[in-house]
């Protein structure tokens, strides 16, 4: 299975490792799946935390040390998607995982859960976690 997993559950992951983002991720890691993230995704968490978390830079730059090697982190893809999403920079996210054609998109943003579309699924930490408890 290719999951790709959003900005939003990377931070919690980082930041919280008792919430059910890091729960979820840490499933995800265990489990034989195909783990995707963007380039643009990396750029928005730094944008994030050099924000509203500079403290916890070191934790950052520590998380995505030990992201190297277990995920395959991608280029996004020019142009659009053929959908619609409300947040214009979730658009890049959406586009990234119809181009490399994922099963599912890993998120709390509830942005991608209103995106009509047969793949990817989209599914909550904790959703994720109940399901595969």
């Amino acid at each position: 299975m290719k999951i790709l997993v959003d900005t939003n559950v990377l931070i919690s992951t980082a930041l919280f490792p008792n919430s059910f983002a890091a729960k979820a991720f840490d499933m995800i890691i265990k489990d034989p799946s195909e783990i995707i993230i963007c380039d643009y995704e990396l750029d928005e968490m730094r944008t994030v935390f050099n924000r509203k978390f500079q403290s916890k830079l070191p934790a950052l730059d520590s998380f995505i040390a030990n992201l190297v090697g277990t995920i395959n982190i991608v280029k996004v893809p020019e142009g659009t998607s053929k959908y619609d999403i409300r947040d214009v920079n979730d658009e890049p996210i959406l586009r990234t995982a119809l181009y490399y054609d994922v099963d599912m998109i890993l998120t709390g943003d509830k942005d991608f859960a209103a995106v009509v579309m047969e793949k990817p699924e989209v599914v909550t930490p904790k959703e994720f976690v109940e399901k595969n408890s």
